[in-house]
């Protein structure tokens, strides 16, 4: 969450996966458990009542007799089934076979309706149970295997009572009708052919649809997220350049900016109301290809004009299967502008860098510290020390995700510090967490102490800055150290409370995602069903269908509704009235990740009731049609998504949302502007 490499869980995190769903196996092995009925259906109306009844029984007992000489725990189904048919058995020498012929049908449908019914009640949906069998102990729990083996103990519910209904309406609606009736076509569609269609859908139904789930939790079958091999660095010499043809040029002034400077794009010489197309393209860390393109008109003066900022942002990646969000490299980077008038074609590169390159970077470790720190060459314009600022990422952890905002930020005279809290999807750092799971919220206070404490840093001059569970984490920290006072503490995406962990596969109930001095801070958990549902939907709209790119998850409907728990202003309310710093708070209002802009307000409003002296000066900024992760500096915005995660935003909303941020940030913090 809030990440240049990932985002608030993964898809198959999030507590999504549903891959350990066995359909087939499970499917299979729960034929087992209908095997006494299968029986009794193939009897019933061949053979008298009674017979039929009783070897059913006799089954179904020897069923769960074998179970428990294998040691196996009781099913829900076969245990219910043998009492069903003692009961029937009772039935079979106490009511008459008229009788029989009549109501057997449904009340054998009725029986099974309950049963499954009742698994749910008791907490064992009987899918889950058989599911289990084929599925490693492992994912017993994982909440997508879950969450699809009680959808389908619901599905067969609702098949039972289906049929028992229908298998009903002719007893009901004639007084005559039996399971005999050969020449009835009311008695034939209703206690045979409309149940038994319904069973044998709902058990296509329980065999197809955990695959469908798997597929739509993991983005595609066909592996259609992984995209094309990556393409390699744009050149930056431009040694492919045509700047001129004739009295047409082209120019890209100028030829190297940093990422949030602005560059003009002019052609000219192409003459009055000439149409030209103009086209960008770059290669981002990942390799992928982004592209834009524009058509404009010269002017009377045969010239165009474009600020190079608008064929950036609108980048799209040329190999949509692999779409996700624009990850900045931290190295130098090529831009293609190429300009198309008529049979002319020019081309020129626009370099486009975080930092200049007398910005040096270092590894830091240090007890308790994970950073890279990114330190300018010279000292500030009136020779002192620099002002200092800490980047704590998101849900993704690591050190690459805020590399850029921290380049930048150097590059605006700022020595800036990425702090890793835990372990993030890059190379293993010795001594980090692994995951969002129980972190020593220390690693947010020790990384700002060794940062004030840097030679060439101003201690009096030192800000923080997060981004969504990372400013939940530095929030929670400062709220704990009322010592520690900072000239700013930036919040981007923030959150009012503290929540639960995050795993492999998503939320960890129970289980908190910091402490503090050893102990569990409390912690809010989220609506995991939520999310599972939005899949759930996903399934079947696609129903297996290949090649429809990731299914995108708005985590937000899994935070929301739990701001409402008590615990979301009580225990596990973030103490922000005793953080020592003015807080200036960021959000999007189109934030799909969780609601950053109410939980904002709730942290200004808890901070004004307080006599906080550093409350006088905090803000919030709310920009509007822009989503959870907001960056500095200039890059694509067409694609907001990651991982599987929507994030939320409109392209142009939030282009002009980096744009402000950047001015915004650099002022607060001390930096050059």
């Amino acid at each position: 969450m809030g990440a240049t490499t990932t985002s608030e869980g993964t898809t198959s995190g999030g507590g999504t996966s549903g891959g350990g769903t066995s359909g087939g196996g499970s499917a299979a092995a729960f034929v087992v458990g209908f095997l006494p009925w299968i029986l009794y259906w193939i009897l019933v109306g061949n053979v008298p009542f009674r017979t039929a009844v009783l070897v059913a029984l006799g089954l179904s007992v020897v069923i769960n007799v074998v179970a428990r000489v294998r040691h196996e725990p009781p099913m829900v189904l076969e245990v219910g089934t043998a009492v069903v048919f003692a009961v029937f058995a009772v039935l079979a020498f106490t009511v008459s076979d008229e009788t029989l012929a009549r109501w057997l049908q449904p009340l054998g449908n009725l029986g099974l309706f309950l049963i499954v019914l009742a698994s749910i009640l008791v907490g064992k949906p009987f899918t889950l149970q058989y599911a289990r069998q084929s599925t490693p102990p492992e994912m017993w729990d994982e909440p997508g295997f879950v969450y699809v083996c009680r959808l389908l103990a619901w599905v067969w519910v609702g098949a039972m009572g289906f049929m028992t209904v229908v298998s009903a309406i002719p007893p009901v609606v004639d007084g005559d009708a039996t399971i005999r009736d050969a020449g009835d076509p009311l008695s034939i569609v209703c206690y045979w052919v409309l149940p038994f269609a319904a069973l044998g859908l709902t058990m296509l139904f329980t065999i197809r649809y955990p695959d469908w789930f798997g597929a739509a939790a993991g983005g595609d079958a066909d592996g259609a997220v992984a995209g094309s091999a990556p393409a390699p660095p744009i050149p930056l010499d431009g040694r492919d350049d045509r700047v001129a043809d004739g009295a047409a040029a082209l120019h890209v002034t100028p030829a190297e900016v940093l990422v949030d400077a602005a560059a003009d794009v002019r052609v000219s010489g192409v003459g009055a109301g000439a149409a030209v197309s103009l086209s960008a393209e770059t290669v981002d860390a990942m390799g992928r290809r982004w592209r834009s393109a524009s058509d404009r008109t010269a002017g009377p003066d045969g010239v165009v004009s474009v600020p190079a900022d608008e064929l950036i942002w609108p980048m799209e990646p040329t190999d949509p299967a692999g779409a996700d969000i624009f990850i900045p490299s931290a190295m130098p980077a090529a831009t293609v502008v190429t300009a198309t008038a008529g049979p002319v074609q020019l081309a020129a590169t626009l370099v486009r860098r975080v930092a200049p390159d007398d910005v040096e970077v270092t590894e830091v470790r240090a007890p308790g510290v994970v950073g890279r720190l990114f330190l300018p060459a010279a000292a500030t314009s009136d020779g002192g020390p620099l002002p200092g600022v800490v980047l704590f990422p998101g849900s993704e952890g690591g050190l690459d995700s805020q590399a850029s905002n921290a380049a930048v930020l150097a590059a605006h005279g700022c020595a800036a510090m990425v702090a890793a809290t835990f372990q993030g999807d890059g190379p293993p750092i010795d001594g980090l967490p692994p995951a969002l799971e129980r972190v020593p919220l220390e690693r947010f206070t020790d990384a700002i102490r060794w940062v004030s404490a840097h030679e060439r840093v101003d201690a009096g001059r030192v800000s923080a800055m997060a981004i969504s569970r990372g400013s939940e984490g530095l929030l929670a920290a400062l709220s704990r150290a009322p010592d520690l006072v900072l000239a700013r503490v930036v919040a981007v995406s923030p959150s009012s409370t503290t929540w639960v962990g995050l795993g492999e596969y998503g939320s960890l109930q129970g289980i908190p995602a910091w402490t503090w001095e050893g102990t569990d801070l409390p912690a809010v958990q989220t609506d995991d069903d939520a999310v599972l549902r939005e899949i759930a939907h996903a399934a079947l709209r696609r129903r297996g269908r290949t090649g429809l790119g990731p299914v995108l998850l708005h985590l937000t409907r899994s935070y929301a509704p739990r701001l409402s728990d008590p615990d979301a202003t009580g225990a596990a309310a973030i103490a922000v009235e005793d953080v020592a710093a003015p807080l200036l708070l960021v959000t999007g209002s189109d934030d799909q990740v969780w609601p950053s802009t109410e939980m904002a307000t709730r942290i200004l409003e808890r901070r004004t009731a307080s006599a906080n002296p550093h409350a006088a000066a905090d803000a919030l900024h709310t920009y509007d049609g822009a989503g959870h992760l907001i960056r500095l500096g200039c890059w694509p915005t067409t694609v907001s998504a990651t991982s599987g995660i929507a994030l939320g935003g409109e392209p142009a909303a939030m282009a002009r949302a980096q744009a402000a941020l950047t001015t915004l940030v650099v002022a607060a913090v001390g930096g050059s502007t």
